[in-house]
């Protein structure tokens, strides 16, 4: 198996660290401006600003200086993990919460 990059890695684990710290972001500072970064609620769209702003701040930064089109991918990446996001919270919510309604006796 091939090693990831230092530098994807420290990437990662600062990201995620980031992300975790968002999610308490407007709660610690309740202003517009932490509005727009942060989660105000607990709703699934505004979870997806968790994983959004933290991963366009890291792709920025690892493209930075590189060829013409290399964010790209990243940029597409972000909007394909932000729709797959959405789906599994809606399967999670909609769908499991309505089997939940129909067999009340059972534990999903």
């Amino acid at each position: 198996m091939r090693k990831l990059p230092k530098k994807l890695l420290t990437a990662f684990v600062v990201t995620t660290l980031a992300g975790a710290c968002l999610h308490f972001l407007y709660v610690l500072l309740p202003n517009p401006v932490t509005a727009l970064l942060a989660p105000v609620n607990e709703s699934l769209w505004e979870h997806l600003k968790i994983f959004f702003w933290p991963y366009l701040a890291a792709a920025l930064l690892l493209t930075r200086g590189g060829e013409r089109g290399c964010r790209a991918p990243w940029m597409l990446s972000a909007l394909l993990l932000c729709v797959v996001m959405l789906c599994a919270g809606y399967f999670l919510c909609h769908i499991l919460a309505c089997l939940r309604v129909k067999h009340p006796d059972h534990t999903v």
